[in-house]
């Protein structure tokens, strides 16, 4: 799969975890919390992957009680992050 596939296929995931949440009281998309397999699915890689990225520095995520969480806003960050790297490579 070319990186640009890949890519497209992930916007699109990330486009429907946004459509598919409910929008409750104050909490916007933006501020909700996915677990790691919910984001691996997001970004089409593997739940190994998104901890290694965690790990890294290079994905932001919380930590709450035994379980990590990212926000849907830090996985849209992280995507236009690798972007500019493809783009620069």
């Amino acid at each position: 799969m070319k990186m640009g596939d890949k890519m497209e296929r992930t916007n699109e995931n990330m486009n429907e975890v946004k459509m598919a949440v409910p929008l409750r009281g104050a909490v916007s998309v933006a501020q909700l919390a996915i677990d790691l397999k919910e984001a691996a699915t997001v970004l089409a890689v593997s739940p190994q992957t998104i901890m290694r990225e965690i790990n890294r520095g290079n994905l932001r995520a919380l930590k709450i009680g035994r379980q990590w969480r990212v926000r849907v806003s830090e996985l849209d960050a992280y995507l236009e992050r690798q972007e500019r790297k493809a783009r620069i490579a």
